[in-house]
């Protein structure tokens, strides 16, 4: 017998049918085209009329002629499960008879049969033929899709309940996904055994983290589409460089919906190189923002100022204006925050004070609970109160604790070493906070930072809690910096310096005749301290004049504006952004309305914007003035959300975990805008979208069918 010039069983295996274009299958469908090659099994004269007996025996039978084997002919085209008559082929010559007649009477093929039977009857009409197998098709991908959506909504629970770490997160997953299953119709519950062997294990392990990348993926697209669509943005860049990782930085966005909400949420990770210049910032933000016409929205732009070499830091705003001619330049976080991280990169001592602090309540969070701890007060609030992610006090209370407990604390590490059941790493780490209570050093910049925090806290809780005050705000600045310099005092010096003595005792370390040298040491660094802080408060506040618009936010000044209007202000905004009010008169005739309307005094700032969309003014009586409510909320110095600084603690938390780098990203972004996810959910076709995207990931999974055919 000749070579066949096509073998339609190794077409079928390479494409299955259900990929088939209707033209092709209805030419396969309409004719015999069964393949029963004579492809002689065995090399003996009666092998080929054994061969011929079986084909005519079992009507279903066909073979390849190329892979030499036989294969069942109704399963090939229509079986969703996969097993040796539809997939390798059978090849146990001396056995087939045997599993020739287990074949026939199995669940599968009697339903693949009767499909095909149906096909045959409908045959004279192609119409029928491809609609009985589009809805046969279409019934598989309903389920499978259902399936999927069940693996989603096992991501999405773990999302809400913050699992994280890649090992304990797939199994939690995998958990969820088979309980969903077991819980759903029977219909479900067939159909998932059927595709279970594809399904594996390991498959679902990639299955986990490419729906990850799919919902990141889904949300990123919806935020470019806000931001396209908002008239203002706000951007700003955090350092999250891990010692363990490449220089990366965080990217949280800032605007107004269409609906006047005010949201704030993380954009991505973008990676640069260390301590970057302003050039590189902007390729940040290039890269970031592409397809946004940012350069005609944005109108404030913030950053951490560990980012940024600090020669760069003033050059920022000259290159962000030559972009975004409307921008304002700030360092928009917590001062405590802030300072510390310029401390780090500043002074050595620092950086390696701060490293001990921090560790301190991850410590007594790892101690189990005794009799000795729960007595102290101070330990419970480091295990259970303390909260990192605080926006604005965090280093405040820690440092307050440790001051203010000191001997308590001594005391929490000491009983620790002579406790019978504490392990090994334990007693070590004991061994050295103890060390360093002890250095009159650490001690002195405890007391040092502690007053520090105090009025930079202070400070940083005025300004935003009368944000929208900037002459309260610029007096509090004034006034807070003159009491920061005052720390410099010889006076004020020898307290912090007698206060750490009492603590840890000065000769313990400095056993010295000259006093004088040693005071003389910590005086200069306390002076370095506060020279560096007063450096970094004076750039952060360099635009703080700027605002004074602010106040024409403040809705408790509305009344009294009807009696003396704020000029000064109008002017100051409409100098700042020229392009966006070209009506001057206009928007001081809308303001002299808005401020006499009783409906809108003494309401939250966020609100205003929503009230006057919901009364449809946006665009008639007071368009200016709605755009006036965008440009001050889109400003990271207007009142904050608290969303940027949840959003790096959160990111530094998953840098601590077991995630491949890949999906980093992927599960970061879904947490931090858990509600931004959570109001996706709700919308009409979420999951359809999801599962489209997730399909890119299963091409080569040729029999999980997701795509429906018209």
């Amino acid at each position: 017998m000749s070579c066949p010039v096509v073998d339609l069983v190794c077409n079928l295996l390479e494409t299955p049918f259900v990929k088939w274009n209707n033209e092709d299958k209805h030419d396969l469908l309409s004719t015999d085209s069964q393949p029963r090659p004579d492809f002689l099994i065995n090399a003996t004269p009666n092998s080929e009329a054994i061969q011929n007996i079986w084909y005519l025996q079992y009507d279903w039978l066909c073979g390849s002629y190329y892979k030499r084997r036989l294969f069942c002919w109704p399963c090939l085209l229509f079986g969703i499960e996969k097993n040796v008559w539809n997939y390798t082929g059978f090849e146990d010559f001396s056995q087939v008879e045997k599993y020739l007649r287990l074949h026939h009477v199995s669940e599968h093929h009697i339903q693949c049969v009767t499909y095909f039977k149906k096909i045959n009857i409908t045959s004279d009409d192609p119409e029928k033929i491809l609609d009985l197998h589009t809805s046969d098709h279409n019934r598989t991908v309903r389920l499978n899709r259902n399936i999927i959506r069940l693996a989603i909504d096992s991501l999405l629970y773990l999302n809400r309940m913050n699992a994280s770490g890649y090992k304990e997160n797939f199994v939690n997953f995998h958990k969820m996904f088979v309980m969903l299953i077991s819980n759903s119709t029977p219909e479900i519950q067939i159909q998932y055994s059927k595709i279970r062997s594809i399904l594996t294990i390991e498959r679902m392990k990639t299955a986990h983290l490419e729906i990850m990348d799919c919902i990141a993926e889904h949300l990123h697209h919806h935020i470019q589409e806000e931001i396209i669509a908002a008239d203002f943005l706000g951007l700003q860049i955090d350092d999250i460089t891990d010692i363990r990782q490449a220089s990366e930085c965080a990217i949280t966005v800032r605007y107004v919906r269409e609906s006047g909400q005010l949201v704030e949420w993380f954009h991505g990770i973008q990676t640069t190189v260390p301590h970057m210049s302003a050039k590189d910032i902007m390729n940040v933000v290039e890269e970031a923002m592409e397809g946004t016409d940012y350069e005609s929205k944005l109108v404030s732009f913030a950053h951490d100022g560990l980012t940024v070499r600090e020669e760069h830091i003033e050059t920022i705003q000259h290159e962000l204006k030559n972009k975004a001619p409307n921008v304002l330049v700030n360092i928009s976080h917590s001062l405590s925050t802030l300072l510390l991280q310029r401390c780090f990169s500043k002074l050595g001592a620092c950086r390696m004070f701060f490293t001990t602090v921090q560790r301190i309540p991850e410590f007594f969070k790892r101690v189990p609970s005794k009799d000795y701890l729960k007595i102290l007060p101070v330990v419970h609030f480091l295990r259970f109160e303390l909260d990192p992610g605080s926006e604005w006090w965090y280093h405040s209370q820690l440092l307050s604790a440790i001051v203010d407990c000191w001997d308590e604390l001594k005391s929490a590490f000491q009983n620790s070493l002579i406790d019978p059941e504490t392990n090994d790493t334990i007693i070590h780490e004991s061994k050295c906070f103890i060390s360093e209570m002890n250095d009159f050093g650490f001690a002195f910049l405890c007391v040092a930072f502690k007053k520090i925090f105090e009025i930079t806290d202070k400070l940083y809780y005025h300004i935003r809690c009368k944000s929208y005050d900037n002459y309260f705000c610029r007096n509090e600045v004034e006034t807070q910096l003159k009491v920061l310099e005052s720390l410099k005092s010889n006076e004020n010096f020898m307290y912090i310096f007698e206060s750490a003595s009492s603590k840890a005792g000065f000769w313990k370390k400095y056993h010295c005749p000259n006093v004088d040298d040693v005071t003389s040491e910590f005086k200069t660094l306390l002076d370095e301290i506060i020279i560096s802080i007063l450096s970094e408060l004076t750039i952060k506040f360099n635009d703080l004049e700027k605002l004074s618009f602010f106040c024409l936010s403040d809705s408790t000044k509305f009344q009294s504006y009807t009696v003396r209007f704020p000029d000064e202000e109008v002017c100051k905004i409409l100098q700042l952004y020229p392009s966006y009010f070209n009506q001057s008169q206009r928007l001081k005739k809308e303001l002299e309305i808005f401020f006499s309307d009783a409906h809108f005094w003494n309401i939250s700032p966020y609100e205003i914007p929503q009230l006057i969309r919901e009364k449809n003014l946006h665009l008639t009586v007071f368009s200016e003035t709605y755009k006036m409510f965008l440009t001050v909320l889109t400003n990271h110095f207007s009142i904050a959300l608290g969303t940027s600084n949840k959003n790096l603690q959160g990111l530094k938390t998953y840098r601590q975990s077991h995630i491949p780098m890949d999906n980093f990203h992927s599960l970061t972004c879904m947490t931090l805008n858990a509600d931004l996810l959570n109001h996706l959910i709700k919308t009409k076709n979420f999951y359809e979208e999801i599962i489209d995207k997730f399909y890119c990931y299963t091409q080569n999974d040729k029999e999980l069918c997701l795509i429906f055919t018209p």
